[in-house]
């Protein structure tokens, strides 16, 4: 028996750490107890890299506790960090906004570096409802990021800050991270029907963004004054561009052929996907789909509403058409989601399905047609 015992005991610190990955924190806790050899296995920094935590709902406080306690013992560890905040209230807002303030400061003194940092589904325009308590946010997000060196990937999507508030947390970013940032998701990350294509603080701050491969981000951010900047400060860097259009964001500004052709030759391995939310009629659709633009992918989402004006058909028409054979379209999917009757018919979606899936098969376009009733 003391022989077996020795045996578990003199296992290499390399073993051990393997057997630890696979224990909860609990469990970790209670094996560094046994002896030297395995309390050291148990503050080895690779167990403590990656880290998720909940810090929504009535349990806030509680969430906040833990996530401290991880931050002073194991902060200068941690490198890929996702934060949720499930169930958002106007009563719980407060107490996520104290929550976080108290973690990401532990943190700070840490000394923890990132490399990845994930929170999405903030929705500050949604369940927020005092601006003090969006300001104090902003101000404590924009404090944090500004002393992280090494992001590579960030995503905040679904944040919807405000412009001047957003704007500084992207600067935040690109103070020290600007030139290590890879991957940038900021798709729904500003308000809604912000123009954000003419704010002048927007076009310098993404400019700080020198070495992005993945971008995704909203059409009203779009213009071409902006894929200018990004022609100069992403040359034959950017690898992938997704570009979200969405009812509610100013979507009716154009961007020009011309833009598309230089941004393009500025980053040759570019290729676009678009992802239109509750857009449907072809004469909005077409403008943005310009011919120069490398796109890939596109995506048709019909949102809810029972819009008997779409006639989201024509708009399958009109693409499978016009841009098969002048973009190098991969992809065209379009769902439909508790639509009505009169938006389109079975007939319809019958005769979309017989009459494109051969073709655009042959053109090496995936097409896809789906139907989500409710």
């Amino acid at each position: 028996m003391r022989s077996f015992q020795q045996s578990w005991m003199s296992l290499p610190d390399l073993v051990l750490v393997e057997v630890f990955k696979y224990l909860p924190d609990c469990e970790r806790a209670n094996a560094a107890l046994v002896c030297q050899s395995w309390y050291r296995a148990f503050k080895s920094p690779c167990l403590w890299r990656t880290r998720s935590f909940e810090m929504g709902g009535y349990k806030a406080q509680i969430y906040g506790e833990r996530a401290c306690k991880f931050a002073t013992s194991f902060g200068q560890y941690l490198r890929y960090l996702a934060i949720s905040c499930s169930h958002p209230s106007y009563h719980t807002c407060k107490l996520f906004q104290k929550t976080i303030d108290d973690f990401l400061v532990t943190l700070k003194e840490a000394d923890a570096q990132l490399v990845d940092f994930e929170l999405c589904r903030l929705e500050l325009e949604r369940y927020w409802k005092y601006d003090t308590h969006r300001d104090k946010l902003v101000s404590i997000f924009s404090k944090f990021l500004k002393t992280q060196r090494r992001l590579q990937c960030f995503d905040m999507s679904s944040a919807q800050f405000p412009a001047f508030g957003g704007c500084r947390v992207l600067d935040a970013i690109g103070h020290h991270s600007g030139s290590t940032l890879q991957d940038l998701m900021i798709e729904d990350f500003f308000h809604s029907r912000l123009s954000l294509y003419n704010v002048k603080k927007f076009h310098k701050v993404i400019t700080k963004f020198t070495n992005l491969q993945y971008l995704a981000i909203n059409y009203n951010c779009l213009s071409d004054e902006v894929l200018e900047i990004f022609s100069k400060s992403l040359q034959r860097k950017l690898h992938f561009l997704n570009i979200k259009v969405f009812r509610n964001d100013p979507h009716f500004h154009r961007i020009s052929g011309y833009a598309w052709k230089q941004f393009t030759l500025a980053c040759p391995c570019l290729r676009v996907a678009y992802w239109f939310e509750s857009v449907g009629m072809h004469n909005e659709i077409a403008p943005i789909l310009a011919r120069e633009a490398p796109v890939k992918d596109i995506h048709l989402w019909s949102g809810y509403d029972d819009d008997s004006d779409w006639r989201l058909s024509e708009t399958i028409d009109h693409i499978a058409d016009s841009y098969t054979n002048m973009i190098d379209l991969r992809m065209l999917h379009v769902t439909f989601c508790g639509v009505a009757g009169q938006l389109i018919t079975e007939d319809q979606l019958a005769h979309i399905r017989i009459h494109y899936s051969e073709l655009l098969m042959e053109l090496g376009v995936h097409f896809r047609l789906h139907r989500f009733d409710y």
